[in-house]
């Protein structure tokens, strides 16, 4: 039972830190809302409602090429490297950044996600 609640404490704990982030960046998943359930003292679940990407990076790569368009290439990695300066203001390292972490939108925004190993710093 104690590894269900450890496991409760990190995702709450990557719930706070999504939060602090979408606050911080636009170019960071927006957390809609979480919350828990089942338990004030030691809830059962925890949820979370957050905005959906249209694909990852990893799956708009294209095998053997990367992204052809320069263009395209230049928007995502400037967009990327705003999303991590914006962290960094707000005393957050992302620690899990790879392309399957990094969310495109229908118009080709980048969104940061999966903030599970942030950490803040002083």
């Amino acid at each position: 039972m104690k590894a269900t609640w450890c496991a409760l404490d990190r995702a709450s704990r990557e719930m706070r830190a999504q939060q602090c982030a979408a606050a911080a960046s636009e170019f960071v998943v927006d957390l809609e809302a979480w919350g828990s359930f089942g338990g004030r003292a030691r809830p059962l679940f925890i949820y979370a409602l957050m905005e959906l990407g249209a694909c990852t990076l990893a799956e708009a790569i294209t095998p053997g090429v990367g992204i052809a368009d320069t263009l395209m290439r230049h928007k995502l990695y400037t967009q990327l490297a705003l999303a991590i300066r914006d962290l960094h203001a707000s005393q957050l390292i992302h620690l899990d950044i790879k392309p399957q972490n990094i969310l495109l939108t229908e118009s080709g925004d980048v969104r940061l996600a999966d903030l599970g190993l942030a950490t803040v710093f002083d």
